[in-house]
């Protein structure tokens, strides 16, 4: 994540970032829907709140998600889809972790989208009654997730060769990690993230999906499909 490339250069400049910097760079968070602060974009963002990385993001926070995470996770269960024996079908064990999860506690519609864990009030917002992303709105996912590609599943070469018996074949592990844009998560599982960078949505002119970080649909998913 980008976040990772700030720490490089200090966390006084994460700190110190302003808004108005950041608008000056395309391609940037803060010319996206993430951008909830009151310069946002979007429909729903802050009334006053200026601050554009303190709705994810806090430089002290309790969180166990690390990443420096200022939300609470949602606490599931997610109805996901079966994907061990190559047939699809309800079940519950294989539940969203890492940085999906964090995605999905915004997304999943259950926790306000102005609670984060470095305000003892949630943010203020407009543009949502109930303070989460309403159902049936462009970004809520909920917690059915069978109509979305499986998450949170580690890439191991037993269930590449699983896969080799069925429609959706998948190239080596190497080769998968080799793309530099696509991206498994450091213990070789497909998260929400490798297919979306949420700080980034200059891909979605030419991709049609946001938050891409591909420019066109299909060049997603053959770094992992054959």
């Amino acid at each position: 994540m980008r976040l990772n490339a700030l720490f490089a250069v200090g966390l006084p400049l994460l700190v110190s970032i302003s808004g108005s910097v950041l608008a000056g760079r395309p391609g940037r968070v803060a010319d996206t829907v993430h951008n909830l602060s009151v310069s946002g974009p979007g429909r729903i963002k802050a009334v006053k709140e200026t601050r554009i990385c303190i709705f994810c993001h806090a430089p002290h926070t309790k969180s166990p998600a690390g990443q420096l995470w200022n939300r609470n996770l949602p606490m599931g269960p997610f109805l996901t889809i079966e994907t061990g024996g190559g047939s699809a079908g309800p079940e519950t064990s294989n539940q969203p972790n890492g940085a999906s999860k964090m995605c999905l506690s915004c997304h999943d519609g259950t926790l306000a989208l102005g609670a984060v864990l470095s305000s003892r009030k949630p943010i203020e917002l407009t543009g949502t009654s109930t303070g989460t992303i309403p159902p049936g709105s462009r970004g809520f996912i909920g917690r059915d997730l069978r109509g979305m590609h499986p998450i949170s599943i580690r890439v191991t070469p037993e269930v590449i060769a699983r896969h080799a018996k069925s429609a959706m074949w998948l190239v080596p592990l190497k080769q998968m990690k080799s793309d530099p844009d696509v991206k498994l998560d450091r213990s070789d599982r497909i998260q929400c993230t490798t297919c979306h960078d949420p700080h980034d949505d200059s891909n979605y002119a030419s991709s049609g999906i946001h938050f891409y970080t591909k420019k066109r649909f299909s060049d997603a998913c053959v770094v992992c499909h054959r």
